[in-house]
């Protein structure tokens, strides 16, 4: 279902990996975005084509 959404929202590219460090305002926007809709970290990484949810909130 991962890759079915990641698709759906991204097409080819995302299901292509992504290892990169992601620039301050890049998780700004994330954070900003998850605060106004009060959507899941899941959803979030899925919207912004983050390869895994889990990068949103382990710091």
């Amino acid at each position: 279902m991962k890759w079915v959404g990641l698709y759906e929202l991204h097409g080819v590219e995302g299901l292509i990996p992504r290892y990169t460090d992601y620039s301050l305002e890049f998780k700004m926007d994330v954070l900003k975005y998850m605060n106004d809709t009060r959507e899941s970290h899941r959803k979030a990484a899925a919207i912004f084509n983050i390869s895994s949810p889990s990068t949103v909130y382990i710091y």
